[in-house]
């Protein structure tokens, strides 16, 4: 019996808790970017519908044709952002927990050795996967708050071309 840990075994046990851990802090990172993501897929249904019910209220008044048609505008543009961070940033995909299945940890006659190698291997390719998704949900998310920010330039553009007769 062993009492005492060799080299290798100790830091392929490190390996395995930093891995771990870098996998744990992957998987929380999309979560907290999904969190952000609903959030603004909240904010943007929310001024969209409104800017819609605004646009038919100023249509009932007889309002001026340039408020109703930037208000309009300024709808369908909020929901092509919603719809772009629901494509782009919050449609499920898969995340990758980094713990091994049995099928993938036990492959007859090979020593533990090289599973744990294997299964190392396996978590690093998890990490990878996680990254990239991590990054891609953050670009997008990015790119639709930046987007959301140009809401009045969108009205005061497309209002007043309208008002001057180029629709």
């Amino acid at each position: 019996m062993k009492f005492w840990k060799s080299e290798e075994e100790k830091l392929v046990d490190y390996i395995t808790d930093e891995t771990n851990e870098s996998n744990r802090f992957a998987v929380k990172c999309l979560d907290d970017l999904e969190k952000q993501g609903n959030t603004l897929l909240s904010v943007l249904l929310t001024g969209g519908g409104g800017a819609l019910a605004l646009a038919v209220t100023l249509a009932h008044k007889n309002a001026d044709m340039w408020l109703l048609f930037g208000t309009a505008v300024v709808s369908a543009y909020l929901f092509i952002i919603a719809g772009i961070l629901l494509w782009k940033c919050l449609w499920s995909e898969d995340v990758y927990s980094g713990f091994g299945t049995p099928n993938s940890l036990y492959i007859e006659g090979c020593s533990v050795s090289y599973i744990k190698k294997h299964d190392l291997d396996n978590k690093q390719l998890y990490i990878e996967r996680n990254r990239e998704r991590t990054y891609q949900m953050a670009k997008w998310l990015n790119i639709a708050r930046l987007l959301s920010i140009a809401t009045p330039l969108i009205f005061a553009i497309f209002s007043t071309l309208f008002f001057y007769g180029f629709f």
